[in-house]
Protein backbone atom coordinates (compact mmCIF):
# COMPACT_ATOMS: atom_id res chain seq x y z
CA UNK A 1 0.00 0.00 0.00
CA UNK A 2 1.35 3.40 -1.00
CA UNK A 3 2.35 5.64 1.89
CA UNK A 4 0.21 8.75 2.27
CA UNK A 5 2.19 12.00 2.05
CA UNK A 6 2.08 14.47 4.91
CA UNK A 7 1.39 18.14 4.19
CA UNK A 8 5.05 19.19 4.08
CA UNK A 9 6.05 16.36 1.77
CA UNK A 10 3.07 17.11 -0.48
CA UNK A 11 3.96 20.81 -0.63
CA UNK A 12 7.57 20.07 -1.52
CA UNK A 13 6.51 17.66 -4.24
CA UNK A 14 4.10 20.21 -5.72
CA UNK A 15 6.71 22.96 -5.62
CA UNK A 16 9.25 20.75 -7.35
CA UNK A 17 6.70 19.81 -10.02
CA UNK A 18 5.82 23.48 -10.47
CA UNK A 19 9.43 24.45 -11.12
CA UNK A 20 9.87 21.57 -13.56
CA UNK A 21 6.73 22.52 -15.49
CA UNK A 22 7.61 26.20 -15.68
CA UNK A 23 11.16 25.37 -16.79
CA UNK A 24 9.87 23.05 -19.52
CA UNK A 25 6.81 24.93 -20.79
CA UNK A 26 7.18 28.52 -19.60
CA UNK A 27 5.50 30.57 -16.91
CA UNK A 28 2.72 31.79 -19.22
CA UNK A 29 1.64 28.18 -19.82
CA UNK A 30 1.69 27.22 -16.15
CA UNK A 31 -1.49 25.60 -14.84
CA UNK A 32 -2.11 24.42 -11.28
CA UNK A 33 -4.42 21.69 -12.56
CA UNK A 34 -1.90 20.29 -15.06
CA UNK A 35 0.94 20.46 -12.57
CA UNK A 36 -1.10 18.79 -9.84
CA UNK A 37 -1.90 16.01 -12.29
CA UNK A 38 1.80 15.73 -13.20
CA UNK A 39 2.67 15.43 -9.50
CA UNK A 40 -0.22 13.00 -8.83
CA UNK A 41 -1.67 15.38 -6.23
CA UNK A 42 -5.31 16.32 -5.84
CA UNK A 43 -5.76 19.90 -7.09
CA UNK A 44 -7.99 20.75 -4.12
CA UNK A 45 -5.14 19.87 -1.76
CA UNK A 46 -2.82 22.22 -3.66
CA UNK A 47 -5.15 25.15 -3.00
CA UNK A 48 -5.53 24.03 0.62
CA UNK A 49 -1.74 24.01 1.03
CA UNK A 50 -0.93 27.23 -0.86
CA UNK A 51 -4.16 29.20 -1.07
CA UNK A 52 -3.56 30.63 -4.53
CA UNK A 53 -1.53 30.06 -7.68
CA UNK A 54 0.45 33.21 -6.85
CA UNK A 55 1.37 31.89 -3.40
CA UNK A 56 2.54 28.61 -4.91
CA UNK A 57 4.82 30.36 -7.40
CA UNK A 58 6.12 32.76 -4.75
CA UNK A 59 6.99 29.94 -2.36
CA UNK A 60 8.91 28.21 -5.16
CA UNK A 61 10.84 31.41 -5.77
CA UNK A 62 11.66 31.83 -2.08
CA UNK A 63 12.84 28.22 -1.87
CA UNK A 64 15.31 28.76 -4.74
CA UNK A 65 16.61 31.95 -3.15
CA UNK A 66 17.09 30.07 0.11
CA UNK A 67 19.12 27.34 -1.60
CA UNK A 68 21.33 29.90 -3.33
CA UNK A 69 21.96 31.85 -0.13
CA UNK A 70 23.22 28.74 1.59
CA UNK A 71 26.36 29.30 -0.48
CA UNK A 72 27.12 32.61 1.22
CA UNK A 73 28.86 31.98 4.50
CA UNK A 74 31.71 33.72 6.32
CA UNK A 75 31.77 36.89 4.22
CA UNK A 76 35.18 38.50 4.45
CA UNK A 77 35.77 41.90 6.02
CA UNK A 78 36.96 44.48 3.53
CA UNK A 79 39.49 46.13 5.82
CA UNK A 80 41.47 42.92 6.28
CA UNK A 81 42.64 42.62 2.67
CA UNK A 82 44.64 44.48 0.09
CA UNK A 83 43.23 45.26 -3.36
CA UNK A 84 44.46 42.08 -5.05
CA UNK A 85 43.13 39.80 -2.34
CA UNK A 86 39.79 41.59 -2.32
CA UNK A 87 39.45 40.95 -6.04
CA UNK A 88 40.12 37.25 -5.51
CA UNK A 89 37.56 37.12 -2.72
CA UNK A 90 34.97 38.80 -4.92
CA UNK A 91 35.60 36.17 -7.58
CA UNK A 92 35.15 33.35 -5.05
CA UNK A 93 31.80 34.78 -3.91
CA UNK A 94 30.62 35.17 -7.49
CA UNK A 95 31.83 31.68 -8.43
CA UNK A 96 29.78 30.15 -5.61
CA UNK A 97 26.70 32.01 -6.83
CA UNK A 98 27.15 31.12 -10.49
CA UNK A 99 27.94 27.46 -9.76
CA UNK A 100 24.79 27.19 -7.66
CA UNK A 101 22.73 28.66 -10.50
CA UNK A 102 24.12 26.21 -13.06
CA UNK A 103 23.70 23.22 -10.75
CA UNK A 104 20.14 24.33 -10.03
CA UNK A 105 19.06 23.26 -13.52
CA UNK A 106 15.29 23.47 -13.88
CA UNK A 107 15.06 25.41 -10.61
CA UNK A 108 17.22 28.16 -12.08
CA UNK A 109 15.16 28.19 -15.29
CA UNK A 110 12.06 28.67 -13.13
CA UNK A 111 13.87 31.33 -11.08
CA UNK A 112 14.92 33.25 -14.19
CA UNK A 113 11.37 33.34 -15.55
CA UNK A 114 9.68 34.20 -12.28
CA UNK A 115 12.01 36.99 -11.17
CA UNK A 116 11.36 38.89 -14.43
CA UNK A 117 7.61 38.30 -14.43
CA UNK A 118 4.57 40.30 -13.38
CA UNK A 119 4.14 37.84 -10.50
CA UNK A 120 7.39 39.02 -8.93
CA UNK A 121 6.84 42.69 -9.76
CA UNK A 122 3.55 42.70 -7.88
CA UNK A 123 4.43 40.19 -5.18
CA UNK A 124 5.39 42.92 -2.69
CA UNK A 125 1.80 44.10 -2.71
CA UNK A 126 0.07 40.74 -2.48
CA UNK A 127 2.48 38.33 -0.80
CA UNK A 128 4.79 38.21 2.22
CA UNK A 129 8.26 39.68 1.72
CA UNK A 130 10.95 37.23 0.66
CA UNK A 131 13.24 36.71 3.69
CA UNK A 132 15.92 35.25 1.41
CA UNK A 133 16.28 38.14 -1.03
CA UNK A 134 19.33 37.47 -3.21
CA UNK A 135 19.95 41.09 -4.17
CA UNK A 136 20.03 42.28 -0.58
CA UNK A 137 22.49 39.56 0.33
CA UNK A 138 24.66 40.34 -2.70
CA UNK A 139 24.60 44.03 -1.77
CA UNK A 140 25.79 43.14 1.73
CA UNK A 141 28.76 41.35 0.19
CA UNK A 142 29.54 44.16 -2.24
CA UNK A 143 29.59 46.71 0.56
CA UNK A 144 32.76 44.97 1.69
CA UNK A 145 34.33 45.89 -1.65
CA UNK A 146 32.73 49.18 -2.75
CA UNK A 147 32.52 52.54 -0.99
CA UNK A 148 29.84 54.27 -3.04
CA UNK A 149 26.27 53.07 -2.30
CA UNK A 150 25.13 53.81 -5.86
CA UNK A 151 27.96 51.63 -7.15
CA UNK A 152 26.73 48.82 -4.90
CA UNK A 153 23.24 49.04 -6.46
CA UNK A 154 24.54 49.13 -10.03
CA UNK A 155 27.03 46.31 -9.59
CA UNK A 156 24.67 44.02 -7.68
CA UNK A 157 22.01 44.34 -10.39
CA UNK A 158 24.56 43.88 -13.16
CA UNK A 159 26.23 40.86 -11.58
CA UNK A 160 22.99 39.09 -10.62
CA UNK A 161 21.18 39.66 -13.92
CA UNK A 162 24.23 38.81 -16.01
CA UNK A 163 24.96 35.66 -14.02
CA UNK A 164 21.38 34.39 -14.24
CA UNK A 165 21.26 34.91 -18.01
CA UNK A 166 24.59 33.18 -18.58
CA UNK A 167 23.57 30.31 -16.28
CA UNK A 168 20.41 29.83 -18.33
CA UNK A 169 22.52 29.57 -21.50
CA UNK A 170 24.70 26.92 -19.87
CA UNK A 171 21.74 24.92 -18.57
CA UNK A 172 20.08 24.99 -22.00
CA UNK A 173 23.36 23.81 -23.61
CA UNK A 174 23.71 26.96 -25.67
CA UNK A 175 27.20 27.41 -24.28
CA UNK A 176 29.43 24.78 -22.72
CA UNK A 177 29.46 23.92 -19.03
CA UNK A 178 33.17 24.11 -18.31
CA UNK A 179 35.68 25.95 -16.16
CA UNK A 180 36.85 27.75 -19.28
CA UNK A 181 33.33 29.05 -19.88
CA UNK A 182 32.94 30.10 -16.25
CA UNK A 183 36.27 31.92 -16.38
CA UNK A 184 35.25 33.75 -19.57
CA UNK A 185 31.89 34.79 -18.08
CA UNK A 186 33.68 36.16 -15.03
CA UNK A 187 36.13 38.00 -17.28
CA UNK A 188 33.23 39.64 -19.11
CA UNK A 189 31.32 40.55 -15.95
CA UNK A 190 34.41 41.73 -14.13
CA UNK A 191 35.43 43.75 -17.17
CA UNK A 192 32.11 45.55 -16.98
CA UNK A 193 32.84 46.39 -13.36
CA UNK A 194 36.01 48.30 -14.19
CA UNK A 195 35.86 51.83 -12.87
CA UNK A 196 33.24 51.01 -10.27
CA UNK A 197 34.86 48.22 -8.34
CA UNK A 198 37.97 47.91 -6.21
CA UNK A 199 40.11 50.19 -8.34
CA UNK A 200 37.77 53.11 -7.78
CA UNK A 201 37.14 52.30 -4.12
CA UNK A 202 40.86 52.60 -3.44
CA UNK A 203 41.05 56.21 -4.63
Amino acid sequence: MEKRMDAEERKNKMMDATMQMVAAKGLDSFSVAQTANFASINEALVYRDFGTKENLLHECYVSVNKEILENYQNVVERSFYDQETLQKQMYLHWHRYFTCLVEGGYKTLFYQQYRDSAYQMHSDKNLPADPYDIKENFRAILKRFLKNSEDVDFVSTYMIDGSVLFAKRVICHEISNSEETTAKIWQLLNGGMKGLSIEKSSE
